[in-house]
């Protein structure tokens, strides 16, 4: 990195979060797995900068990244044409909540993570899924992206969390919510992204304390 730190826009990163029989708890837990790298990652781009005596700031690109479970696997047919359905799965809620826990670690890393995109798009480890000359329809991680898309774009705000936590055992104790906030300047309003990793209900309250523009 110390030679071509200077000839390089974007550092890629890949992250697949596999399920591989883990308790829920653990699980939900796993996208801990990822900040850890994008800490890691950053820290290691500075310290190059330090030594080069640099002004620039690497920015990072998740250029692949997915969450993977033991979904309903749709029994691979031959294309009429060419080629053939894979790992077509149809997704549980668990792997939306994943899913979303792993947009929301996007989204609070945004001053250095500029660039995400999920792995893949169609039919393997998908969005949306599809049968050749028939319908299209969207697996349950379409909606987190979709809400992400729509109400994520703006300034990530620093905030505090102050709530309960749970043991996971492979994670030690984890924060059972999980969050990220987003100013829009040209209206004024907040948007919360939240997730519930535990698996008892708690209610969520979001103040804007100190903060000029209005809550939503």
């Amino acid at each position: 990195m110390m030679q071509t730190y200077h000839d390089v826009d974007y550092l890629a990163l890949h992250k697949y979060i596999l399920r591989e029989g883990r308790f829920m708890r653990a699980y939900l837990a796993m996208p801990l797995e990822m900040e850890a790298r994008i800490h890691d990652i950053s820290a290691t781009c500075d310290y190059v900068k330090s030594i080069l005596h640099s002004n620039k700031v690497m920015k990072l690109n998740f250029d692949e990244f997915v969450s993977c479970t033991n979904g309903t696997v749709i029994e691979p047919q031959p294309w009429m044409l060419s080629g053939e359905e894979r790992d077509s799965l149809n997704y549980p809620l668990a792997e939306a909540l994943v899913f979303g826990v792993m947009l929301i670690t996007l989204l609070r890393h945004s001053n250095r993570v500029k660039m995400a995109c999920q792995s893949i798009l169609i039919n393997c480890v998908p969005l949306m899924l599809s049968k050749k000359a028939g319908p299209v329809w969207a697996n349950t991680t379409y909606y987190p992206m979709l809400h992400v898309s729509q109400y994520g774009r703006g300034v990530t705000l620093h905030t505090r969390l102050e709530g309960p936590r749970y043991d996971t055992g492979e994670y030690g104790f984890v924060p059972a919510i999980d969050h990220v906030a987003i100013y829009h300047e040209g209206t004024q309003e907040v948007d919360v992204f939240a997730v519930n990793r535990s698996d008892e209900p708690i209610a969520f309250a979001f103040y804007a304390l100190d903060f000029a523009g209005k809550s939503d």
